[in-house]
């Protein structure tokens, strides 16, 4: 049986805190203009509003509606129902932020170094997820025996 669990369900906070930030920046946009006399400046804040709006929205559908689902196979991503990436176990060449501190997960196919992960969470050799005990216990669950002994002595 799969389990499926959402990259990071956190998001819509962080999209509720963006989109006040967006109200308030709209407010200056009408009172800016009538303290410094400047019409120029609604034009770049309105800019900025718009291209801040389109970041948010690009950033919820690829971080937070992208699932991750584990099973006997192995690990896969998919987006909008749609496979993005599928890692079998045996292709998994490293578990990164599975026995420590670390606020995400990373599945990677290849070796990678943990300087270079930071900037490369995206790549085709990468599936990142937000570290959660009900992830974790997923992840404990289908991963084979003799990967765990491999992540542990890591």
């Amino acid at each position: 049986m799969k389990k499926t669990f959402y990259v990071f369900p956190q998001m819509p906070f962080y999209i509720i805190a963006f989109s006040i930030i967006e109200i308030l920046i709209t407010v200056l946009c009408v009172t800016v203009p009538t303290i410094s006399g400047g019409q120029e400046y609604i034009f770049y804040i309105l800019f900025f509003v718009c291209l801040l709006s389109i970041v948010q929205s690009v950033g919820v559908i690829c971080i937070m509606w992208a699932k991750i689902s584990f099973d006997e196979c192995g690990v896969t991503k998919s987006l909008f129902g749609k496979k993005v990436k599928f890692f079998s176990w045996e292709s998994i060449c490293e578990i990164k932020g599975l026995n420590n501190d670390a606020y995400w997960i990373v599945f990677c196919n290849k070796l990678v170094s943990d300087e270079k992960l930071i900037f490369n969470n995206r790549k085709s050799y990468t599936i990142p997820i937000r570290k959660r005990q009900e992830v974790v216990d997923s992840i404990m669950r289908y991963l084979p025996k003799e990967k765990y002994v491999k992540c542990e002595t890591e």
